[in-house]
């Protein structure tokens, strides 16, 4: 066997706490939850009203549509 030295210990990366303890650290994690939830819910709301948009929108429709050739072309 070789005899290498030990190698240190890789220190845990750990956000510190804030000043008013566990309790504000408690605290910050639920109002990021709770901001990411609203962010969440918002962007959901958003792509719904696109596409109820998109629905709605005049010209979105297949009766607007007009064949390029409205006349049969005679084939000979």
């Amino acid at each position: 066997m070789s005899e290498l030295p030990e190698l240190p210990r890789v220190p845990r990366r750990v956000r510190p706490l804030p000043a008013g303890g566990i309790d504000a650290a408690v605290r910050a994690g639920r109002r990021r939850r709770n901001r990411a939830a609203v962010a969440a819910g918002g962007s959901v709301t958003a792509v719904a009203l696109v596409v109820a948009v998109a629905l709605v929108a005049p010209g979105s429709h297949d009766e607007t549509l007009q064949p390029a050739h409205p006349t049969p072309i005679s084939r000979q």
